[in-house]
């Protein structure tokens, strides 16, 4: 048997994340705290590498970082990654959430086609790149959405995700697009698993940015039986 121990709030509660109502254990301590809430979801090794030795997330993941995962994609309403992630990483579309991926070029690579898929993928890019990453994709996505502008923003990827009823957002990455987030303040809380491994040389989690520093305060923290930790953060707040 194995177990999850919440350590922040210091609750002392364990529970086997194998169980069934192992779901809704978690699922009450990732609730997101508002109908428009924007959260980052990351993976990091000890020395903040986001990927392991093969290039992505899953040889650094386990089996409870992914029902985590699971469970917070299931509270939202899109989860949204860069098309270079989207390449390299393999996604699954969620089974509930819409997937959003940001592209200039319109090529996301081979898009999973399992059951429900094109009603649950949509694409955001630049207006002036609608008409070819639409030819592209060729009807194998829900909708092209176009940004009026060369590099949207944070805040204009997170607006138009809104006017389309998509106001609950997850943001998986990759490090540049996450760390661009991060950087324009637009992230109202960070899940982080931290790994017990060091992979070198390490892709930085939050990627290269300009100078930033921003404080956080730790409100929940549960460790696994690999020692694997698992982190929420929000912005602090001065009074």
């Amino acid at each position: 048997m194995s177990s999850l121990t919440e350590l922040l709030p210091a609750s002392g509660e364990s529970i086997d994340p194998a169980l069934p109502e192992a779901r809704e254990w978690i699922a009450e301590r990732y609730a997101l705290a508002g109908e428009s809430w924007t959260a980052v979801n990351m993976i990091t090794t000890m020395n903040g590498s986001a990927a392991g030795e093969d290039g992505t997330s899953d040889t650094i993941s386990n089996r409870v970082d992914r029902t985590i995962l699971s469970v917070i994609r299931d509270q939202a309403d899109a989860v949204l990654v860069g098309a270079q992630s989207l390449r390299a990483e393999g996604y699954t579309i969620p089974r509930r959430a819409a997937l959003a991926v940001l592209t200039r070029s319109g090529d996301l690579g081979d898009v999973p086609d399992n059951q429900g898929a094109r009603e649950r993928l949509i694409v955001l890019c630049p207006r002036a790149s609608v008409p070819k990453v639409t030819a592209r994709m060729d009807g194998r996505v829900r909708a092209v959405i176009g940004i009026e502008a060369a590099d949207p923003s944070p805040a204009q990827i997170l607006a138009t995700l809104a006017d389309h009823g998509l106001k609950r957002v997850i943001c998986e990455g990759g490090p540049t697009v996450t760390g661009s987030f991060l950087a324009a303040g637009a992230i109202d809380e960070i899940f982080l698993t931290a790994a017990p491994s060091v992979v070198l040389p390490p892709q930085p989690v939050f990627g290269q940015t300009e100078h930033l520093v921003t404080r956080y305060t730790l409100h929940g923290l549960m460790l696994d039986d690999e020692g694997t930790l698992y982190q929420r953060f929000r912005p602090r707040t001065t009074e």
